[in-house]
């Protein structure tokens, strides 16, 4: 199980992700690596020893110019575009789409691209 995009997490939570086994990739990961290879990495473990990944996008994680957080709307896809090239996603689920929060339905307009390129439904 890999976390990708973590900001925050207190000590607690930090000895809970080292104990269990979860591999994290935070924002400084992201900045300094680049979203590519963070999910080259994160389909590499996710992928060793199983026969597929399941995907939980959490539309929180994006930046609030672009979804009222810190990934940008080009990271969340290019994970995504990973995701569905690699051709063993089972299934993605998306959470945290707030309505009373959306501004002229963006966010929801948004979060179904995230989805459709995530299962290739987007003419390119």
């Amino acid at each position: 199980m890999v976390l990708i995009g973590i900001r925050d997490f207190d000590g607690t939570e930090r000895e809970f992700i080292r104990s269990s086994g979860v591999t994290p990739f935070t924002m400084r990961n992201i900045d300094e690596l680049g979203m590519s290879q963070v999910a080259t990495k994160a389909l590499k473990i996710v992928n060793t020893g199983t026969a597929g990944f399941h995907v939980s996008f959490d539309l929180k994680s994006c930046d609030p110019v672009v979804i009222p957080r810190e990934v940008s709307y080009r990271e969340a896809h290019l994970l995504l575009e990973h995701c569905a090239d690699d051709g063993r996603m089972t299934c993605i689920e998306v959470a945290e789409l707030n309505p009373f929060a959306d501004r002229a339905n963006v966010s929801a307009e948004r979060a179904v691209t995230l989805i459709q390129n995530a299962l290739r439904r987007i003419i390119q």
